[in-house]
């Protein structure tokens, strides 16, 4: 009986340590904010067939600070589509110097090649902490208006 009491007590510890583990979960991406390691942008993009775009993009500067990988999570409000999400996963790449003209530099989100086809991206980072969306002369995408992602 002596025997049987010592194995109770460690189990009974192991499963407590394994039970602690599992609540121990990486945020997902919709909580995730910046940090070192992944930057966070959030906003509302115009649409041409609905209200706007709620979009998220969480980029990945872990292996290099010249590219790595990205997700844009791109939900629509409004119009026919309401409520349809879209998330995109793919690399990005920045483009500085003197082949970028005005402030910032840009970032170019190419998405990886699935069933279902997305074009680039193209951003300006303004401030180091907004996303402006611009066509692939390095223009504003909106013209004036107020197209930006945040820095969460």
């Amino acid at each position: 009986m002596q025997s049987s009491n010592n194995l109770i007590a460690p189990l009974m510890l192991a499963s407590l340590v394994l039970a602690g583990c599992d609540g121990e979960r990486a945020p997902s991406q919709n909580n995730m904010q910046s940090s070192g390691t992944h930057q966070v942008f959030a906003g509302t993009l115009p649409c041409n067939n609905c209200e706007a775009i709620d979009a998220r993009l969480v980029m990945d500067f872990r292996h290099d600070s010249q590219g790595g990988p990205f997700t844009l999570t791109e939900t629509r409000r409004g119009g026919p589509d309401d409520g349809e999400t879209h998330d995109i996963k793919g690399e990005w790449r920045v483009i500085s110097g003197p082949q970028v003209s005005g402030e910032g530099s840009i970032y170019v989100l190419r998405p990886a090649p699935r069933g279902e086809e997305f074009s680039r991206r193209y951003f300006r980072m303004a401030q180091n902490s907004t996303m402006r969306p611009v066509d692939d002369n390095y223009q504003p995408l909106y013209g004036d208006r107020d197209a930006q992602l945040q820095r969460r």
